[in-house]
């Protein structure tokens, strides 16, 4: 099967196609639900609605709520005339569940900012020092940035050096060979890079319109961590807290986690690392501790705990 161009450039600015009807989702009558059932002004035999993609479009409602409406219609319509050049896919139960597939890459790809309504995402002013609150949600938000705040990033910069090289070894011995790599020989190279630690993530996220900085907490995250989240992912977070102006996210809280397919070369994580090195210099000078004792609380809590919490 071929591969569909799902960039947010074409999802945005192609030409508009034929969007079907949208399918209104009133009740019928009891009466109305029998076949054959006469009808309240006259008797007319009921015929059933024609309830074309009205699965999908019910689907796309429910999941990805907000959306603005001349980007609903645009992606709605690229995913169609993708799946009527494409096969059904086998993976799929039917051609509903790929078009709704398709219309979710589309979205993966597209920045909240070109494809929900602004205003519509978290609440006015929910990064300030005094919000605290409870959002229900389901919010979808996007990834800004990514860091891990427990583990040094000096060695996080390690680890990532580490992968480049990786790569880079392997993608200099195919040009030697003259070899380009499949996809799924780019996946099996990227199954095998050196993993990032993992303690504390720190993430990034935006709606569309505001950001706010939010921390995992309660154990890792699902299908979220350095290895295999870049910028630009959306997650669909519910029922989620923020508490002084910062959110606070636990495992329940992920309802599903999107993004484009990665690409061989390591996404940008984080745009603070290079300011954390210099802070954790800092700190050990302050402290007195060597870098590799910077990360051990129980030094960490000690007479110099005033001078910690700054950082």
């Amino acid at each position: 099967m071929e591969s569909a161009d799902f960039s947010p450039t074409s999802v945005l600015y192609s030409p508009p196609g034929a969007i079907p009807d949208r399918v209104e989702m009133a009740p019928p009558s009891p009466a109305r639900c029998m076949e054959g059932s006469s009808s309240d002004d006259g008797g007319d035999a009921y015929e059933p609605q024609d309830n074309t993609h009205s699965y999908v479009q019910i689907a796309i409602e429910v999941t990805f709520p907000n959306l603005d409406q001349a980007f609903l219609d645009d992606a709605f319509a690229h995913a169609l005339r993708w799946q009527e050049e494409n096969p059904i896919d086998p993976t799929f139960q039917d051609k509903d569940d790929q078009l709704l597939a398709a219309f979710a890459s589309i979205f993966y790809r597209t920045p909240l900012s070109q494809s929900t309504l602004p205003g519509q995402g978290l609440p006015p002013f929910s990064d300030a020092a005094t919000a605290c609150l409870k959002i229900r949600g389901p919010l979808w938000m996007e990834v800004v940035s990514i860091d891990d705040l427990g583990v040094s990033a000096f060695q996080l910069e390690r680890v990532r050096l580490e992968r480049r090289r990786y790569i880079l070894d392997r993608v200099s011995q195919a040009a030697r060979e003259r070899k380009v790599f499949s996809r799924d020989e780019s996946a099996a190279i990227r199954a095998t890079l050196p993993k990032y630690p993992r303690k504390t993530l720190q993430l990034r996220l935006t709606d569309g319109s505001q950001e706010i900085d939010a921390f995992e907490i309660n154990g890792p995250l699902p299908h979220i961590s350095l290895d295999e989240t870049f910028i630009g992912h959306k997650i669909r977070l519910e029922n989620f807290h923020i508490i002084s102006g910062k959110a606070y996210i636990m495992p329940c809280n992920i309802a599903e986690v999107g993004g484009p397919p990665p690409e061989l070369w390591d996404g940008m994580h984080t745009v603070t690392l290079h300011t954390r090195m210099e802070r954790e210099v800092q700190l050990c000078q302050e402290l007195g501790v060597d870098l590799q004792d910077l990360y051990d609380l129980s030094g960490l809590w000690g007479p110099n705990r005033e001078t910690t919490a700054q950082y």
